[in-house]
């Protein structure tokens, strides 16, 4: 498991404006599953609209992939 330091660090890169870098940073806090749902929580009541919005996208994220596991596992 990643540490503290290592979640803000991918929240700063998520918020890159090189599109590769942020998509490398949203698909590693993603592969964490529910670790990094606090400091996503977090950044996303940031006052600074683009640095809030990345974040609030990589929890929907996170959540329509626990109901697509649900979803698969009860059919």
């Amino acid at each position: 498991m990643r540490t503290e330091g290592e979640f803000r660090a991918l929240l700063v890169l998520l918020s890159d404006e090189e599109e590769r870098v942020a998509s490398v940073a949203w698909e590693t806090l993603l592969d964490e599953r529910e670790a990094p749902v606090p400091y996503l929580q977090e950044a996303a009541l940031t006052p600074y609209p683009l640095l809030r919005a990345r974040p609030r996208m990589v929890l929907a994220d996170n959540r329509l992939g626990a109901l697509e596991q649900q979803w698969r596992a009860y059919t």
